[in-house]
């Protein structure tokens, strides 16, 4: 409810099913020993103390075989939530719920052997709890050697190592997205030779590590500024000014940040959350740049030199004036401690970047949840000549769609190969070849997309069904192959079933989720398929 941490989760059984439980099946099939029930409520339910959600559903019917364990405090927490009494009935709820392990508040500690006793509670479902908590130590050894995970020399091995050091920059490389790239502003040239570097996480250490950074120490951190010094070495004038805080009201440094950008060849901005702004407990109800920030990039923008806009954030934002006035936009996420290397790595092209978004990023606040995957309506916004939309007051779209991403290099699609029917084993053959017609050897992510035209439930307007990533040297052509199985066709219905039904269906290939080629193709199944959670 309204993007809060915490607050109650209302769905239905066939969109819980659908959307929100496949993730955690699929932590099951791949052997994971441990849950943790969340906070929130689902369907009126507290998930500690919900016997449908931890038993009926974890382990009856996906044979679930390790332990659950609440999250901090959330056993107690079931008397706020209004469904428990006393302390010994928050015990006895999340117990026979199917939680095997409290989290901090002790209250099984103090309260389950009183249940037994008072015949309340059998002491062979207390076992069988322990049982499993004590399978899990088992299996990694802990009896044989408690300590095994405590190995000081791997420790000073491993840790901070060239191998990992250079994993983390390769990571934080391959997961900004660029978003926007005016005239080819990017990648600059290291021939250069005045840099104005704007910012409040410019020279920062502390926020680009995002939240829950655990063990993550501000030393190793590698700021911008110093992974640009790294890159350039001392023959650039680079110009730092931080320009203005997170929240701070202060304006007193635009006029030094505006005489560095007007006096440098390119302007590089370097803005966001902070760190906290973002992860558990830190929902916003306005995403734009927080504090002086805008304020600061008008600023920088009257200059009249290209400006190159560095994001560092934890969730989509609100960037229409953003994106209007950058030459380039990239997004950098929270980089991590290689953040600088990392950044200059892009900005200078020695990584061309290849990510795409995995959310949608919405023009404004009042078009959240803005998912790509919307279910059709009756007076649809998106119809062509449809006079209907969702607001009267923005554009019915997105900033940037769930999948977008731009490289330096460019991408030709060629037209995608795709039969007209399932073949007899309910297989599909979908096939494109793309181009790289750019200047730049490059990755690029194709997304293959199925729309189900006619069901017995309102269905969405598209879902993606696969997607490959693949590098392309410039100036070559790569096929890109998917299968495509009747069975990814069907939908969980509110009994929870899963159900494949015959019809026409829309195939999808494309860069993005609305930048896509489309062919039709039909599956003649006889009837309804069912398939149960379970399977």
């Amino acid at each position: 409810q309204a993007g809060r941490d915490y607050a109650p989760v209302d769905l239905s059984l066939s969109t819980l099913a659908e959307v929100y439980l496949p993730p955690f099946k699929a932590c099951v099939d791949a052997g994971v020993r441990t849950f943790m029930s969340a906070f929130n409520s689902v369907n009126g339910i507290p998930a500690t103390g919900n016997r449908w959600l931890m038993t009926e559903l974890l382990r009856n019917r996906w044979n679930f075989q390790g332990f659950v364990v609440s999250d901090w405090n959330a056993v107690q927490e079931l008397k706020a939530h209004g469904v428990a009494e006393t302390d010994k009935d928050a015990a006895l709820m999340a117990f026979r719920a199917g939680v095997d392990m409290d989290m901090t508040d002790g209250l099984y500690n103090r309260c389950l052997e009183e249940a037994v006793r008072e015949g309340q509670l059998d002491v062979h479902a207390i076992d069988a709890a322990v049982e499993r908590i004590l399978r899990a130590k088992y299996v990694l050894g802990l009896f044989d050697d408690p300590y095994r995970f405590l190995d000081l020399k791997r420790e000073r091995r491993e840790v901070r190592s060239e191998s990992v050091t250079a994993l983390a920059r390769k990571a934080a490389t391959a997961s900004m997205v660029l978003l926007k790239n005016a005239n080819a502003t990017l990648p600059l040239s290291e021939q250069t030779k005045r840099i104005a570097l704007v910012g409040p996480l410019a020279n920062n250490r502390s926020e680009v590590m995002g939240s829950w950074k655990a063990r993550g120490e501000e030393k190793d951190v590698v700021t911008v500024l110093d992974g640009i010094k790294n890159k350039l070495g001392k023959d650039v004038m680079l110009n730092y000014v931080q320009g203005c805080n997170f929240l701070d009201p202060s304006t007193h440094e635009f006029s030094a940040a505006f005489e560095a950008a007007k006096h440098s060849d390119v302007v590089i901005a370097v803005v966001g959350e902070k760190a906290l702004m973002s992860g558990e407990s830190r929902s916003r109800a306005v995403l734009r740049l927080p504090g002086k920030q805008q304020a600061l990039l008008d600023t920088l923008r009257k200059a009249g030199k290209p400006l190159v806009v560095v994001l560092m954030n934890g969730r989509p934002l609100c960037l229409e004036k953003v994106d209007k006035q950058s030459d380039a936009l990239l997004e950098a996420w929270f980089p991590g401690t290689q953040c600088g290397n990392a950044v200059a790595d892009i900005l200078f092209g020695d990584a061309v970047p290849s990510a795409k978004l995995t959310t949608s990023f919405p023009l404004t606040e009042g078009q959240i949840p803005n998912y790509y995957n919307y279910k059709r309506s009756g007076r649809p916004g998106d119809m062509p000549h449809s006079s209907t939309v969702r607001h009267i007051d923005v554009p019915n779209k997105n900033l940037y769609p769930f999948g977008y991403g731009l490289s330096y290099t460019t991408f030709s699609y060629g037209e995608m190969q795709c039969p007209q029917q399932f073949s007899a084993d309910g297989s599909l053959q979908v096939s494109v070849e793309v181009t790289n017609t750019g200047r730049f050897d490059g990755e690029e992510i194709v997304q293959l997309y199925v729309a189900d035209k006619v069901a017995s439930m309102v269905r969405p307007v598209k879902e993606l069904k696969g997607f490959q990533k693949v590098f392309i040297p410039k100036g070559q052509t790569k096929r890109v192959d998917f299968v495509l199985h009747a069975h990814d066709l069907g939908f969980w219905d509110n009994t929870m079933q899963y159900v494949v039904e015959p019809g026409t269906f829309e195939i999808m290939v494309g860069k993005n989720s609305e930048d896509l080629q489309k062919k039709e193709a039909t599956w003649k199944g006889d009837s309804r398929t069912p398939y149960y959670i379970s399977q």
